[in-house]
């Protein structure tokens, strides 16, 4: 069974700070994909060779499709489905 949580409502200090960040995603250039690397960190991928590398275990880095990354402060969590 699943738990229920009740977290704290989300400020208008972070709604600010989402809207600013989606702003920035919306305009992202086009061949940019992302994926998590570790507990804090979206790597920026290559599109256009996206399918062609494994993309786990480092076989992105291996592959040379890097573009960049960006360090969080909190845990990037992923999840499929």
């Amino acid at each position: 069974m699943s738990k229920k949580f009740t977290p704290k409502k989300i400020t208008k200090p972070e709604i600010a700070w989402l809207k600013k960040a989606q702003k920035l995603f919306n305009n992202q250039p086009e061949r940019f994909e992302f994926l998590t690397s570790g507990d804090r960190n979206l790597v920026i991928i290559d599109v256009n060779f996206a399918d062609k590398s494994e993309l786990y275990d480092g076989a992105h880095e291996r592959d040379g499709i890097d573009l960049g990354i960006i360090r969080t402060i909190g845990r990037v969590h992923g999840v499929s489905g």
